[in-house]
């Protein structure tokens, strides 16, 4: 952990669009409903440990699910690209702060999550507003399943945008926590600097549109799903663990969320020397948060 002293300024090139609460209160409205069924796998003294399926008009999504005997929250942890969701082992240590686990199994090839832009198509990325969808779902299922329990939100990189996007269009969300979330800023990403995870959108541009005639729309279209602007609310508790050298969410658009974000109790964790990487550090932070917040 460090202080910001060796940081850049905080600067992010997203714009927000004026209809953008529109534009998610109707992707919210347009979800068909879901049918949920639960498998057990195992129990424990501490809890039982399942599979969940949702069934519903926008496919079927399967989840890990830890039930506790009498649990006090409930959160949702949304797994990076390229990766799947944590075992049953890790999420476990959720347990003890009296929380009841959701950890869906998302999208993790970079072709599903950030390909084929379309600056005609609401969101300008068709399958990677469908995997936001997804966490909608998530979050739907999980209220559905613990009524009245308090929710928090968790997630590293494409996960902490999912994080973020449940926090943001719900109230129920009291806990949000997130590690060097993405996208953040395409138009630094589409200036060809970032690695893999945007490739789709730097060839688009190679092949579709050389002369960049059609990235006003395609940006404007991008700027409904840039972590940017889906910052928690006020009543949201807020941790944002951000490493100065990752290639793929920038230090100084994490800084410029971090400032916009306007969540009273707020907190980021700076990392100088990681990547776009798991940071042990930040999962004691994140432990730490969620008991302090979800007491």
């Amino acid at each position: 952990m460090t202080n910001r002293t060796n940081w850049p300024e905080p600067s992010c090139a997203a714009q927000r669009p004026a209809d953008l609460d529109a534009f998610w209160h109707s992707c919210r409205a347009g979800l068909a409903p879901d049918e949920l069924s639960e498998s057990e796998e195992f129990s424990t003294p501490q809890a039982s440990f399942r599979r969940l399926m949702l069934k519903g008009g926008e496919g079927t999504l399967n989840a890990r699910l830890l039930r506790p005997a009498a649990p006090t929250s409930v959160l949702i942890d949304f797994h990076d690209i390229g990766r799947s969701a944590r075992g049953y082992y890790y999420l476990s240590r959720y347990l003890p702060a009296g929380c009841a686990v959701l950890a869906p199994e998302l999208p993790t090839d970079t072709a599903l999550c950030c390909g084929a832009p379309d600056p005609d198509a609401p969101g300008g990325i068709p399958a990677l507003l469908h995997t936001y969808k997804a966490a909608l779902r998530t979050l739907r299922a999980a209220r559905q399943l613990f009524p009245g329990l308090p929710v928090a939100v968790s997630g590293e990189g494409l996960g902490g945008a999912m994080a973020l996007a449940c926090a943001a269009q719900s109230d129920a969300v009291a806990v949000c926590t997130v590690l060097n979330p993405l996208p953040l800023d395409f138009r630094h990403a589409a200036a060809g600097t970032a690695a893999d995870y945007y490739r789709p959108l730097i060839q688009w541009f190679r092949a579709q549109d050389p002369t960049r005639s059609r990235q006003k729309a395609l940006f404007h279209a991008l700027d409904y799903l840039d972590c940017m602007n889906l910052t928690p609310p006020e009543g949201c508790a807020f941790l944002l663990g951000s490493s100065r050298m990752d290639p793929l969410s920038p230090a100084a658009a994490q800084l410029a969320l971090f400032r916009q974000a306007a969540s009273v109790n707020k907190r980021q964790v700076l990392f100088d020397k990681y990547a776009h990487e798991r940071v042990n550090w930040y999962e004691d932070a994140q432990l730490e948060f969620l008991l302090q917040h979800l007491a």
